[in-house]
């Protein structure tokens, strides 16, 4: 995350916010879905690192790029309370969603001892971030369109340096 983080900015100034978020949301999603793999017997390397790092790449792309957009077009007196919004949105938007997936463990057996119960009660909880992040993907989405539908200003015309500029006539006095 310190390593790429910093490097967000030249994808967003070569892509734009957009397309970065819904890079960032798309790993997002394949990293929780790869979380259904995850069994009794699972092995570290090849199922729980790619998906850790799968959401350490959707973090480290969309979360700058939220804080970029956020703060687009947002006047310099106001930028601070514009990134202040968005980070209290995400702290709270988090918390909520973490209220909700522990209720649904606790729910669905997930405090139980043995492992296969665990993982059996932690099943529904994934369902429930890969639903919020699939409705993040898709929010993504709809932002991808608008930016694809979105014309382009038009391009300022150059004035040659060889053409000649009317003097300006002095004003009569009278």
């Amino acid at each position: 995350m310190a390593i790429g983080s910093p490097q967000t900015a030249k994808i967003v100034d070569r892509i734009g916010t957009a397309p970065t978020i819904a890079a960032g949301v798309v790993a997002h999603v394949a990293g929780y879905l790869l979380f259904f793999d995850v069994g009794p017997d699972s092995n570290y390397f090849t199922t729980l690192l790619p998906s850790m790092l799968l959401l350490g790449v959707g973090f480290m792309l969309a979360f700058p790029a939220y804080n970029i957009q956020a703060t687009a077009g947002v006047g310099d007196d106001e930028q601070g309370l514009a990134g202040g919004l968005l980070n209290t949105s995400v702290q709270i938007g988090g918390a909520v969603v973490l209220a909700v997936v522990t209720a649904v463990v606790t729910a669905s057996g997930g405090t139980q001892a043995s492992s296969a119960a665990l993982l059996a009660g932690f099943r529904p909880a994934l369902f429930v971030i890969s639903g919020v992040a699939t409705l993040g993907l898709l929010v993504a989405v709809l932002g991808l369109i608008a930016h694809a539908r979105r014309t382009p200003e038009p391009a300022a015309v150059p004035v040659p340096a060889s053409a000649s500029v009317p003097e300006p006539t002095p004003a009569l006095v009278d």
